[in-house]
């Protein structure tokens, strides 16, 4: 868990294990390519719909980090259109330079953060550097 996040990176639950995580991978599985890509909010309407199954967002977040750490769909990403399985290269190393650029920018925060820490403060390192 990430502290301040903890519900966004609580593990799923067994139910959600069993009973919601094979819809999820069902669905996206079958989003090949960015045509075909699935909000969050689409996804869980459709399960709403078919199955009678109703999850917020932050849940639906949590199973699908869940299904890409786990390589449930194999080449998984996802851009403001949504999640999709890549059908090319490319798609992955664009979305592979996106995460790395998101990386970068919270460790820029991190860092300047530490520096503002120092400043205001007089530590010489903050807890967990």
């Amino acid at each position: 868990m990430i502290k301040g996040f903890e519900d966004v990176t609580t593990k799923i639950s067994d139910y959600e294990k069993e009973r919601i995580l094979p819809l999820v991978v069902e669905v996206l599985r079958h989003r090949v390519g960015a045509k075909k890509a699935a909000t969050n909010k689409k996804i869980r309407e459709y399960l709403q719909l078919e199955d009678g199954i109703i999850i917020d967002a932050i849940t639906m977040r949590r199973i699908i980090s869940y299904i890409r750490k786990n390589s449930l769909v194999p080449c998984l990403i996802a851009t403001s259109k949504g999640y999709y399985v890549a059908e090319e290269e490319k798609e992955i190393n664009d979305y592979l330079e996106s995460l790395q650029g998101r990386i970068e920018a919270i460790r820029s925060v991190s860092t300047s953060l530490k520096r503002q820490l120092r400043k205001r403060f007089g530590k010489k390192k903050p807890a967990d550097s």
